[in-house]
């Protein structure tokens, strides 16, 4: 099986690819890398590194290729953002002022 991402190994942080691709999991605690539908044992280097597209099959994808994520979807994730960044606008208002001075989070970090 190819190297896959490992969480304490020298590999980058972010993967244009793989964060834009509606298969996209997460870091497994369980398998210590980055996971996928198509990889749920952990993605192969070169698909977190974009030195390969994953367009077309490859032998270990379980018939799961790289997929934009919808305009539907999107627009579900962007709606859960903006509620989430209410519901902390709400609760760091709700803190005394000793507690939001220097705040912990400023209104630009909630846009």
């Amino acid at each position: 099986m190819d190297e896959s991402i490992c969480f304490d190994g020298p590999y980058g942080s972010w993967s244009e690819q793989c964060f834009y691709c509606r298969w996209y999991r997460s870091f497994s605690a369980k398998t210590m890398t980055e996971t996928c539908e198509a990889f749920p044992e952990g993605i192969p280097l070169a698909f977190w590194n974009d030195q390969e597209r994953h367009d077309q099959p490859h032998p270990n994808d379980n018939g799961i290729q790289f997929a934009p994520f919808t305009p539907d979807e999107i627009a579900a994730h962007t709606a859960q953002t903006q509620a989430f960044h209410a519901e902390l606008r709400e609760g760091l208002a709700k803190l005394p002022p000793e507690l939001r001075d220097p705040p912990l989070f400023t209104e630009d970090d909630l846009r």
